[in-house]
């Protein structure tokens, strides 16, 4: 059996079902499928502690707590006492913030310990202080890995230390072999209509605003165009009141969240997806519509260049430029012939991505943190007493 592992993060479903959570539970579940011992440790949302065990998978989830650097040291100390108690292999964090955590923890038990880049923290390092604790996480943990060469990069930047690229890895299911016409009747939309859909949290920097500010233009284009949106958050009602004041209710659906497997059903009723970010470090939903077959048009921003090409595999606009956006669907959407060419490229590229494989590289990187003497770890793998 290979390592075990205690994975440290700040979101997990059922709390939340996007981005580094589900990435970070498709991996847990992955592991524990092939018998390695995993425990996940999560601050919940929830008013009380609870724990949760499915085979070798327990997931863990502590009472809410903030974690400025004033409350760092109590949750440090909580993941150290089940670090104790488990006896992991590894301790990675699943961002910077959970990566000082797993640092600490490690040193304390002499444990290997890794940092995995893969949101927004290390683009918002924010003040001296912060930036600092950053800093001494990714230059004295036992290995590093980034969600994309973008992240890496910056992580190299800040801490003079190499990482590896290591993207999410989804349990991409052959959604592709599902008929559209039956998965537009399943998600009740219209068979004539042309669907450009959105999928993600409703907030400012999903940039959905830009949206609906280029559906106009796109409308006039393609007037059987209708834009689905699927996700909630606090820009709902904003979002609502503008499509009325723009007068696109008519052709606007907002569904609202909903579970993953109704997403993907979605995604296979589409024509065309579109991610108009103005920041975002990785996309998850990106790989999941490639894996859908679906032609991508999405903000040329930080992370998202890694996984979509533009003119290859979909189409990059500058993010917040909405003419811009506009006529990238509109591209897309008059062109069957591009729309065929780019999915066929996004089923071949969305390959890379399979979880199995993300998951191998993974525990080479575990066993490369703790294989060889390391700052914590001087003895090697399984030298610990």
């Amino acid at each position: 059996m290979g390592p075990s592992v205690l994975l440290v993060t700040n979101e997990y479903p059922p709390e939340v079902t996007a981005g580094t959570a589900l990435s970070t539970r498709f991996l847990a579940e992955e592991l524990a499928a092939r018998g390695h011992r995993v425990t996940v440790v999560v601050n919940s949302r929830r008013t009380a502690a609870a724990r949760e065990t499915a085979g070798s998978l327990e997931v863990i989830r502590l009472r809410p707590l903030q974690v400025p650097l004033t409350r760092m040291a109590q949750r440090a100390a909580l993941i150290a006492n089940i670090a104790r108690r488990i006896r992991p292999d590894i301790i990675q964090g699943q961002s910077l913030s959970c990566g000082c955590l797993a640092l600490v923890a490690g040193r304390a038990l002499r444990i290997p310990s890794v940092v995995y880049v893969q949101g927004l923290d290390l683009y918002q390092s924010g003040p001296w202080a912060r930036r600092t604790y950053l800093r001494w996480a990714l230059g004295h943990c036992d290995g590093v890995a980034a969600v994309t060469p973008d992240l890496q990069a910056k992580a190299r930047a800040l801490s003079g230390r190499e990482g590896a690229v290591i993207p999410h890895g989804l349990r991409l299911q052959a959604s592709h072999q599902l008929d559209r016409q039956a998965a537009r009747a399943q998600a009740g939309l219209p068979q004539a209509d042309q669907v450009v859909l959105f999928v993600g949290r409703l907030v400012a920097l999903k940039g959905v605003v830009h949206l609906l500010g280029a559906l106009p233009r796109v409308l006039a284009a393609r007037p059987e165009a209708r834009l689905v949106v699927v996700g909630d958050g606090e820009e709902r009602p904003y979002l609502e009141q503008l499509a009325r004041a723009l007068h696109l209710t008519y052709r606007v659906s907002f569904v609202g969240a909903r579970e993953h497997g109704e997403v993907i059903r979605y995604m296979r009723a589409a024509d065309v997806f579109v991610v108009p970010s103005l920041i975002e470090s990785f996309g998850i939903v990106l790989v999941e519509a490639m894996s859908c077959g679906l032609p991508i048009v999405a903000s040329n921003v930080m992370g998202i260049p890694a996984v979509v090409e533009d003119g290859v595999n979909g189409l990059l606009v500058p993010p917040g430029d909405e003419a811009a956006l506009a006529a990238g669907m509109i591209r897309l959407l008059t062109d069957p012939a591009a729309r065929t060419q780019i999915a066929d490229r996004n089923l071949e590229k969305a390959a890379d991505y399979v979880l199995p494989r993300i998951a191998d590289r993974f525990l080479a990187l575990w066993r490369a943190a703790g294989a060889g003497p390391g700052p914590h770890n001087p003895s090697g793998w399984g030298a610990r007493t």
